[in-house]
Order: C-alpha cells, then structure tokens, then sequence
C-alpha cells in the first residue's frame, strides 16, 4: 500500500537525480513550479468558489484559481529550465496556441459583427461567458506549458500518488456527508450568496437544503457529471504514475471511485468508469478476482447477518431509479430533456446555413439558448463544422501520442477513450463554468504523460497535428 509522506517535506527533500535525465539542478530550479501544481492537485477536492467577487458567478475564483494565476509570477521570478519539454508536448503546446488565437479570433469577429448590427459590443448573454472561456483557455494552456518543463523524479511521483488518494477520499468523504445528510448541504457554501439571481447554480445548495433532500454535490460542485469526470481522471492518473507496481490500494481507489461517482448520481460518469474499471481490470485479472472477492464476501457476511448494511436507509429510491435508467438508455425518458435540448439546438443550427459552417462565435451558446449537452453540438453551435475539425484532429493525434508514450497498461489513454464516450451527453472537453477545472487537469495529466520516452518508438516518429487533421 502507498506510504502518506508528509507532502510539503517530501517536496523540499524531492531533488534526486530525476530517470528522465533531468540535472538536480533544474529540479532545485523548479520547486515553486512543483509545488504550484502540486498545490492545485490538491485543491480539486474543493472546487466550490471562495470568494464571491466580479460581475458573474461563473468567474468566482476557487482555491485552484489562485495556484493557477500563481504560476505566472512563479516563471517571471524563477526561469524554467531550457530543453527540457519533449517534443510531443511542444508539438501539442503549438496546436493548443494555434486553438487559442483562433477562439479569440471568433470572440472579436463575433463582437464585431454584433457591432455593425447595432446590437452593442456588451449587453448579451454571451459576452461574459466568452471572457471566462478565454480566461479558463489562458490559464489551461499556460499551466500545460509550464508542466511540460519541469522535471518529474520518482520522488516527486510519489508525492502526486499520495495526493490523489487524499482527494479521492475527500471528495468521497464530503459526496457521502452531503448525501447521507450528516452535514448540512449548505455548510460547503454558506460564504456565497443565497440569491439565486446573484450565485446561480449554486443555489442549488440552498434548494436541496431548504427540502431537506439528499444532495450528491459534496464539495465538487454542482454539476454530477463533474464528479465523475475528476474521478475517472484521478483513479487514471494514479494508475499511470504507479506504473507496474501493484498494492491493495489500488482496488480500494477503484471501489471508492464507483461507489463516489453512483452516489453523485452522475450516470455518464458512472458508465464511463464502469467501462474504465472493465477494461483495466481485464488487463489485470488479479484486480478482476480481488474486486469479486470482495464483493462475494460482502455479500456473505450480509446474509449471514455477520454485518448489516442498511442501504435501504443510506441510499435513496430516487439515486436507484436514476442509476437503473443507464440500462435503457435509448429510451428518451431516461435522457433528463436532452433529446429535446438537442432537437432545439439542430433546429436553431439550421435557421442559417453560416452556423453550421463557422458557429455563433465562441462563447456565445447562451445567446441562443442553453448549452447543448453534448460537446460535437456544443462545438458547432460556437464554431462551426469547422471548430469540430480542429477538436477531431487534436482528439485523434492526442490518442495517437497516448498511445505511444503511456507506459505499461496506458491507463491515460483508455481513460481518454472513456471520457470521449461520455462526451455524448455533456461538453466533457469544454471551459464551461459546470466543470471549472476538468480541461486544466486534463492536460496537466497529459503534459506529465507525454513527458515519457515511448519505449517503442522514436519520438521523430510521431506525427505532427497536420497529419492527423489531413
């Protein structure tokens, strides 16, 4: 089983000779680096606002904002190490810069356009939620950027390892606490306003509160498919840096994430990590016998009345009834409305042929409605066929390098694999403000990944973006 270390000691004492080549040197060099992306690591087990502060409840800055934005004057007062970045992190870092300008290209033509109509520069719905993507976009590729210069040792490894099994038991914990009613939903969020025409989404706090219902929301968010994505991404990530060591905790991490993830009553989230678990057990038989073991002893001591599991009592009908629907998913009356939030999208789409080919303009989906609960629509709506292009060339190159360079069972890429099935029912890859830190804790994953020497090819082999998109 993982040793807990005492993080910020660990971090202080983590300057050994790094197995990528990486002089200790540059490892003193990057230790405020290395601790701001530790410290953001950690952070994703609360990712509520903390301060109520700006024009709208979408740009309230949580405890990963300020690790984030720390990391700007981090590089300015303590230079990054030259040549470090491998190459398929620099060739994704130019694709991500490419993507960057052509999103703030579409914000200012749109604003534009809205100009020239007489409609006003500001005013609209979308205005605001295009500032926050760009913002969200500034600070992702930037942290990518950063991540892909610093030197990672074995011991610094094992600080990430030790880290996310904490968040992963806290962001249980405060899952179980809100939904078992053992803590008042509201206590995560009373520091924010109780308005609901000031906080938004986050009133939904106050509402499961003031019902007294069970509230799936812990200390994530409000969003469950939120949930299950960090989940997916934590246990993923664990596995990669644990590499071909095995310990018992790791079947725990994985009983803990289904059991967290059912409870959010995220079901996308659930299927995908279902499916993720499927396959990695499949991969490890040992996990396979282990996890069945272990449920066949449950089982055995419950009937024997050894133990008594209440779950009628901890575990609502409604998560039941909401869980089963996974089986029947074609059914549209286990889709929550999002066969009717897509037909409406589709049927604005093709009031005019120009928002098919180049979208609305990023961030402007709120001008014309609600977003599309499915990212290749969300695409479109904003960007067009075009910006669905652009996202499957990425999608696909960035599998092709995970393939490659994720060692052993490539537990990053089937996790990529998972999260792409999920984008059929939410913007899994999207800067929406329902999932603040996903794509910044995706390609923070990504960076460290891509860091690795495939054992099987040479790196020249690896194609560029362009290759893919052709």
């Amino acid at each position: 089983m993982a040793t807990l270390t005492w993080v910020p000691e660990a971090i202080r004492r983590s300057t050994a000779v790094p197995v990528d080549g990486i002089t200790p040197a540059a490892v003193r060099q990057t230790r405020v680096h290395f601790f701001l992306i530790w410290a953001f690591l950690l952070a994703q087990a609360y990712t509520i606002p903390v301060l109520p502060i700006g024009p709208s409840w979408a740009i309230w800055p949580g405890i990963a904002d300020f690790f984030m934005m720390a990391l700007f004057p981090a590089v300015y007062l303590w230079r990054l190490p030259q040549a470090v970045g491998s190459k398929p992190n620099n060739q994704l870092l130019k694709f991500l810069i490419y993507i960057f300008l052509m999103a703030v290209h579409s914000v200012l033509l749109f604003r534009f356009v809205r100009v020239l109509n007489g409609e006003g520069l500001t005013g609209d719905p979308g205005f605001m939620t295009a500032i926050y993507q760009v913002y969200r976009l500034v600070q992702f590729f930037f942290m990518f950027w950063v991540v892909s210069r610093i030197p990672f040792t074995e011991a610094r490894k094992r600080i990430l390892v030790n880290t996310l099994i904490v968040v992963m038991f806290l962001i249980a914990a405060g899952i179980m606490a809100t939904y078992t009613q053992i803590v008042p939903t509201i206590t995560f969020v009373n520091h924010l306003p109780g308005d609901k025409d000031v906080s938004g989404p986050w009133n939904i706090y106050w509402t499961y509160t003031r019902l007294n219902l069970s509230a799936p929301f812990g200390t994530v968010g409000y969003n469950h498919s939120y949930t299950g994505m960090q989940i997916l991404l934590m246990l993923a990530f664990y596995f990669h840096l644990r590499d071909r060591q095995r310990s018992p905790m790791d079947v725990v991490l994985m009983g803990v994430g289904v059991v967290t993830v059912f409870l959010s009553e995220s079901r996308a989230g659930l299927a995908t990590l279902i499916m993720f678990c499927g396959i990695y057990m499949s991969l490890r038989p040992v996990y396979l016998f282990l996890a069945a073991l272990g449920l066949l002893t449950l089982i055995f001591m419950s009937l024997a009345g050894i133990i008594n599991l209440p779950l009628d009592r901890l575990i609502s009908e409604e998560t039941l009834e909401r869980t089963a629907t996974i089986l029947d998913a074609a059914n549209a009356e286990n889709l929550s409305g999002r066969d009717t939030i897509w037909q409406d999208r589709v049927d604005f789409l093709n009031q005019d042929l120009s928002y098919w080919l180049v979208g609305t303009g990023f961030g402007n989906t709120y001008n014309s409605g609600n977003n599309a609960h499915m990212l290749p629509l969300q695409i479109i709506i904003e960007t067009g066929i075009f910006g669905l292009s652009i996202f499957c060339a990425l999608a696909g190159w960035v599998l092709w390098a995970l393939w490659r360079y994720d060692r052993y069972m490539k537990p990053i890429f089937w996790c990529t694999i998972a999260l792409l099935v999920s984008c059929i029912t939410q913007e899994t890859f999207y800067p929406v403000p329902s999932a603040p830190y996903f794509v910044g804790f995706y390609l923070l994953v990504v960076a460290i990944t891509l860091r690795q020497r495939a054992p099987d090819v040479d790196p020249d082999e690896l194609p560029p973006p362009a290759k893919v998109a052709a």
